[in-house]
This record gives C-alpha cells, structure tokens and sequence, in this order.
C-alpha cells in the first residue's frame, strides 16, 4: 500500500453509527458479514450478504445517527460535504522497535524483490505524529 492510501476517518466515526438491527429489524451478526456495498446515492446506508453468491439479496443497515431527519447524505450542512484527508502527510519514517524485531523475523516468509524495504525501516522514538503506537522502553535513552 501506498501512503496516500491511509486515509483519516475521523469525521466520518462523528457521523456514523454502529446499528446492531438491519433495516427490516433483524440482527446485524457483523461478523460473519462477507460481502459489503456502500452506494454513491445513500453513502450512509451499508449493504451487505452473509455470503458472496450474486443471486443472494443484499440486507442494509443505516449507519447515519439520529440527530435529526436531515438527507441521508454525508453533508454537514447542505451544500458542504465531508472531505476526507490523507491520514499521513509522509511516509512514516520510524516505527516501533518491536514491530521492526517481528517484521525482521518474518522477512524469511516474505519475496526477496521486497526485503530492501523491510531492511530500510528504522526504530526509534516516535513523535507525537503517530499517538497510537508508544515506543518500549528499549526505545528510551533517557533512563
């Protein structure tokens, strides 16, 4: 995958909703969802099928919150539209040094046209770019 393939889905959580009732009253059994469709005309609305069968009909759940009978369009107000935002700017240069030491150990399940990849990473502290991942204490120097 490419950098500008991570995409920031913030404004859209704030928007959405997880429905445990599909739009006929059954239960959404998420788990064992195979195929799922979203459509340009209800982007708010989730198709999905317990199986990849073209002949199956496909069951929906409405994601949108309810806030108020507004269009079940993702606009904030009428005319302005969600946008979308490139989750990471540039590539990430550091991660994990744990993550690395696990991805160093697998590089043997992974295609030699790859490695120079895996062998160009690097581990060390992370920034606040990335507060999801904390570095381990190895990474700390200041001990």
């Amino acid at each position: 995958m490419k950098n500008s393939d991570f995409i920031d889905l913030d404004l859209l959580v704030k928007r959405l909703t997880n429905r445990k009732k599909s739009t006929d009253g059954s239960k959404v059994e998420w788990l064992k969802i195979q195929s799922i469709q979203f459509r340009k005309e209800m982007p708010k609305m989730m198709y999905y099928k317990y199986n990849v069968d073209t002949e199956t009909e496909w069951s929906s759940v409405d994601l949108s919150k309810n806030i108020s009978l507004r269009s079940r369009t993702l606009d904030a107000k009428p005319g302005t539209k969600v946008c979308l935002t490139q989750l990471y700017v540039q590539p990430r240069a550091v991660i994990n040094s744990k993550k690395l030491s696990d991805l160093k150990e697998l590089l043997q399940f992974v295609p030699p046209v790859h490695h120079e990849f895996y062998n160009t990473l690097k581990s060390g502290n992370l920034s606040d770019t990335f507060p999801d991942e904390t570095p381990d204490e190895s990474d700390n120097d200041d001990k």
